[in-house]
C-alpha cells in the first residue's frame, strides 16, 4: 500500500482542513493534487494510490474506477461508515447512471467528470467552500444539547402537572 505518496500544505492557520484524493492513476492525481493546491489554500491534500479509505480526513476525492473496477462508491460507502460528516467527490473519466445512484445514495457532496475542466473547476469551488466552512464549536454543541434537555425536562414537567390536574378533577 503506497500511503501518502504526495502531499501539499499551504496555509499553516489552524482551519485547514484534511483532504484525501484516492486514485490509481499517479500522473493524474499529481496534477489534480497540484490543481488543488493552487485552488484550495485551506487544505492539506495527501494522496493514496490504492483503493483504501482509512479514517480522519474532512474531505475525501475518490476516483471511480479502479483497474477498471468500480470501487470509488465501495469506498464512498466506507467513508460515510468510518467518518460521518466528511465529504465526499467522486471523480471519474466516465460517470454512468447506475454509479452516480449508488454516489447519491451514500449521500457523496458530488460526482465530477475529471475529463471535462468545467466539471474540474466546479469540485475546486466545491473543495474551497467546504474548506472555509467553520468546525461547529464544541462548547456551543453541548450548550445546544443542554437547553435541548432542559427543554424536554420542562415539557415532561408540564405534562405531569396536566396529568395530575386531570386525574384530580376525575376523582
Amino acid at each position: 500500500m503506497n500511503l501518502m505518496k504526495s502531499s501539499i500544505t499551504l496555509n499553516s492557520g489552524d482551519r485547514r482542513k484534511r483532504l484525501l484524493l484516492i486514485d490509481d492513476d499517479p500522473v493524474a492525481s499529481e496534477i489534480l493534487l497540484l490543481r488543488i493546491g493552487q485552488s484550495c489554500p485551506l487544505v492539506t491534500a495527501s494522496v493514496v494510490h490504492d483503493p483504501v479509505a482509512p479514517p480522519g480526513y474532512d474531505i475525501y476525492v475518490v476516483d471511480l474506477n479502479f483497474a477498471d473496477r468500480q470501487e470509488g462508491v465501495r469506498l464512498a460507502e466506507s467513508v460515510a461508515a468510518t467518518t460521518p460528516g466528511a465529504h465526499v467527490f467522486l471523480l471519474s473519466s466516465f460517470l454512468d447512471v447506475e454509479a452516480l445512484k449508488r454516489a447519491m445514495g451514500v449521500q457523496c457532496s458530488g460526482a465530477f467528470d475529471k475529463r471535462n475542466p468545467e466539471d474540474v473547476s466546479a469540485l475546486m469551488r466545491m473543495i474551497s467552500e467546504v474548506s472555509a466552512q467553520e468546525p461547529p464549536d464544541p462548547v456551543e454543541q453541548v450548550n445546544r444539547k443542554l437547553n435541548l434537555f432542559g427543554e424536554m425536562a420542562e415539557l415532561i414537567r408540564e405534562w405531569n402537572r396536566r396529568i395530575t390536574a386531570e386525574q384530580s378533577r376525575n376523582r
